[in-house]
């Protein structure tokens, strides 16, 4: 018998790396004007607000700072440009929920990947442009490089609009699915740390018995999408990485174009991408505020539940 193997995860410890895009198509689904009437309250690299319609449904003129449209079912992408009432770049952010992507822009943000539909099926989540006042630096996160300044920025409080463009990306090629289940959650919760267990044994003695998820990706493919459903039925809040790769990602039930080592040094085996399953809910945001709107539910199934692992290029 082998002791039990115990991988320790200390999310404060994990330094959060963006990953840039997969290679997008030019296939252009639609054109969305978005109007905001005044910045979000707070600075982009602090973090702060934006500020909805107070008003259910809205009363025209419609009020606030958040620009958001939700994507259609097949749109991967998005890019924006948003520019104050005198023509002026503002300081960016967007984000969406369920989605571990992050981007910052002076003005502009090209390519970035979206979340098309939610698990299980459902309508997809907004995607949401926050539009800050004043300067910032370009580079989320980063270092003081003056040249990633977007300065001044728009000081203009009178609002703006902007223009989404929504496309889809080139289809992956040549993917190839793998599923594995696990039999219990791991021990702790995601945004603070904590353990998932492997089988106790080697070799495994069926059934397999232990909540760490790993593969070891083909040698071939550049970035992987990871589907986790518990037995309730629900998304499972998850947070993935991969030792001696700097990306890190959390996700609800859904990450995609998670950027993968597909080789290890010297040309040998990569290592495995490690999935940790938590028990319910999280913060499916790592970088920004404590928008109740990035909550994750999550399941919470106690005998487990299924992954997949989609590796494509």
């Amino acid at each position: 018998m082998k002791a039990k193997i115990v991988k320790v995860m200390v999310a404060s410890a994990l330094v959060v790396a963006f990953a840039s895009p997969a290679s997008a198509g030019t296939n252009v689904t639609r054109h969305v004007t978005v109007t905001y009437e005044f910045p979000a309250v707070g600075q982009g690299d602090l973090g702060g607000d934006c500020v909805d319609q107070p008003t259910p449904p809205p009363i025209p003129p419609q009020l606030g700072s958040c620009m958001a449209v939700v994507p259609n079912f097949g749109e991967d992408h998005i890019t924006v440009d948003i520019r104050d009432s005198s023509g002026n770049p503002v300081y960016i952010t967007i984000r969406q929920a369920g989605n571990p992507e992050r981007e910052v822009g002076c003005g502009t943000i090209v390519d970035f990947p979206i979340i098309d539909q939610s698990p299980g099926g459902n309508s997809a989540e907004p995607v949401v442009v926050y539009p800050w006042p004043g300067p910032g630096l370009n580079h989320f996160p980063g270092t003081q490089d003056p040249n990633e300044l977007c300065q001044p920025g728009s000081i203009n409080l009178g609002g703006g609009d902007g223009m989404f463009t929504f496309y889809d990306d080139l289809p992956p090629s040549g993917g190839q699915t793998f599923t594995a289940r696990y039999s219990f959650p791991a021990i702790g919760q995601g945004d603070v740390g904590g353990v998932c267990v492997d089988q106790p044994t080697t070799p495994p003695v069926p059934p397999q018995l232990g909540s760490c998820v790993s593969f070891t990706p083909p040698s071939d493919y550049a970035y992987v999408d990871i589907t986790a459903i518990g037995d309730d039925g629900n998304p499972v809040y998850i947070t993935m990485q991969q030792d001696n790769n700097p990306n890190f990602a959390s996700g609800c039930g859904i990450i995609r174009d998670f950027p993968i080592n597909g080789q290890g040094p010297g040309g040998s085996a990569a290592d495995p991408i490690a999935v940790f399953p938590w028990a319910g809910p999280g913060l499916n945001d790592f970088l920004g505020t404590l928008d109740p709107a990035e909550l994750c539910r999550g399941s919470t199934s106690l005998t487990g539940g299924e992954i997949t692992f989609y590796f494509h290029n």
